[in-house]
This record gives C-alpha cells, sequence and structure tokens, in this order.
C-alpha cells in the first residue's frame, strides 16, 4: 500500500470509527505520499455561514448563505475546493482544484464560483499513520468524483458512499462483474 498514492480518493469512514472528528465522515485526500497525507472532511458543515466568516476575516459582508465546513481537527489556513483552474493554487485532479490564497478565495467567493467548497482546517497524517489506520478497518477507500466532493443533494454523502463501497464489496465475493452502484433502486 505505501507506494499507492491515495491522491484524489476518498477516505470513507467505518461505522466502527468513533472518533468525534471522523464519525461517518467522508474525506477527500489532495496530498499523500512517503510524508504522510493530507485532505478535507467534505460533509462536516459548520454553523457558520460564507457570509458570517466573510465579515470577520475581509471586514465586509459577501452575501452568501453557503455553509463553511469543518475540514478536520488540524488547524491551517482557510481553503477552498473547485472548479475553476483560472484561480487554482493546486490541482489535485484534471478538473479539481485547490486554493488558499487569501485575495483568491475573496474574489471566487464573491464571484460566489460553483461548484466550490470553503473549509476550515484540514486532516493530516504522518508517515504511514494513514496506512496503518487502513490497515486496521477504519477506513474504506473509493476513487473521488467530482459529483460527491461538490455533493449537495438530500441524501446523506457518507450513506451515499459507503453503499458504494458495500456494493464494491459484494461484488468482489460474488464475483460479479455489474451491478448499480444503488441496488435499491433494482
Amino acid at each position: 500500500m505505501a507506494s499507492l498514492s491515495l491522491k484524489n480518493h476518498f477516505l470513507v469512514a467505518q461505522e466502527e470509527l468513533t472518533d468525534s472528528n471522523f464519525s461517518r465522515a467522508v474525506v477527500y485526500i489532495f496530498e499523500h505520499g512517503p510524508e504522510g497525507a493530507a485532505g478535507v472532511v467534505i460533509n462536516k458543515p459548520s454553523k457558520l455561514t460564507i457570509e458570517e466568516l466573510s465579515d470577520k476575516i475581509y471586514s465586509t459582508i459577501i452575501p452568501w448563505d453557503k455553509p463553511v465546513l469543518i475540514g478536520g481537527p488540524v488547524g491551517g489556513p482557510l481553503l477552498i475546493v473547485h472548479q475553476d483552474s483560472d484561480w487554482s493554487d493546486d490541482e489535485v485532479s484534471d478538473e479539481i482544484f485547490r486554493t488558499v490564497d487569501p485575495e483568491k478565495i475573496r474574489h471566487m467567493l464573491e464571484e460566489q464560483i460553483e461548484p466550490s467548497i470553503l473549509i476550515a482546517n484540514y486532516a493530516g497524517w504522518g508517515p504511514n499513520q494513514l496506512e496503518n489506520e487502513i490497515e486496521e478497518g477504519s477506513w474504506a477507500i473509493l476513487e473521488a468524483e467530482s459529483r460527491f466532493v461538490f455533493w449537495n443533494e438530500v441524501r446523506d454523502l457518507w450513506d451515499v458512499l459507503m453503499a458504494a463501497c458495500n456494493v464494491r464489496s459484494l461484488r468482489s465475493v460474488l464475483k460479479i462483474r455489474r451491478s448499480p452502484i444503488d441496488p435499491t433502486i433494482n
């Protein structure tokens, strides 16, 4: 596992993972290598909106009632994950970018660039720490898809991705080549 990069993958917390920071969490990994891994929880909104936050950090109100996500337990710069390469500080995949530059973020918030998610804090792992957690069975891994990174549907993202993990496991055990991602719609 050590040589496989999980960049642009989801970690889906197994039900047994009860750490309050990661219970039922979906983490989008944007860095993974020998030095460790970093990503953001993408399904934990805070009670703070962009409008409320903008008044505190920019001393001006940006009228947008979109929630700010809590990306994890590690303090860090405010960041935005989006699909606009013109405003990118870092490419995570061909269609997903990350920005931490405060002025670029301000512009993107003022323009209400979508799809996007604004995130405070992040999740980080030291060398081999994430690999050990995966080995212990704390996380299921799925390749990331932008529709899930920017999820805004009524259904809970963790439920949707855990169902996909379960279908994948069932297909593997039963040696089924194709099945719907959500067998309940059959």
